[in-house]
């Protein structure tokens, strides 16, 4: 799964940027943060709202039941309470403190990773600085998968960085 996320960006870029990235990802999963109305073109498979964003139930009247909606969280009520009901997946921490991010609360780390995960039955993404070390921890605590973006864009080489997610993520199963 991909997630377009360019906050203050214009929605015009927003949309050339999501048609390319439709090209390049063929048919992986792609979502964009924060706008519904992004979603209803052919090119992406849906939306992922943060708390601050459009409630859940009101994109899925925009957006329909075709496509799939992500939430960002790690409390109870956003988990598994009445907001949760339209959602598919959640986007949960921050897992550590990082620089993308730096407003995104206290790091929840692998022990609020594993209670988030005892409380949906969801696919669960951890989210907010993550490194290669942490993923077969991660993926130990029952989580779906990793949203990953300082490790492997800052890295000298990212490819190789990606390569070590995999492959610790592989090792855990």
């Amino acid at each position: 799964m991909f997630q377009l996320r360019a906050k203050g960006a214009k929605t015009l870029d927003l949309q050339y940027w999501l048609e390319d990235a439709r090209q390049v990802l063929g048919d992986a999963c792609l979502t964009i943060n924060d706008l519904p109305s992004l979603a209803l073109g052919n090119c992406v498979d849906g939306v992922h709202l943060g708390p601050d964003d459009m409630l859940p139930q009101t994109a899925r009247l925009h957006i329909g039941y075709q496509k799939i909606i992500g939430l960002s969280g790690d409390d109870a009520l956003r988990l598994a309470g009445p907001v949760a009901q339209q959602a598919d997946y959640f986007g949960v921490g921050t897992f550590r403190q990082t620089a993308t991010k730096p407003n995104a609360g206290k790091p929840i780390g692998l022990k609020g990773l594993k209670k988030a995960v005892t409380l949906t039955k969801k696919p669960i993404f951890a989210i907010g600085g993550i490194v290669p070390a942490d993923a077969g921890a991660i993926r130990s605590t029952g989580a779906f998968g990793m949203a990953i973006y300082s490790a492997i864009w800052s890295a000298p080489d990212p490819i190789q960085v990606a390569k070590e997610f995999i492959h610790n993520w592989q090792q855990a199963s």
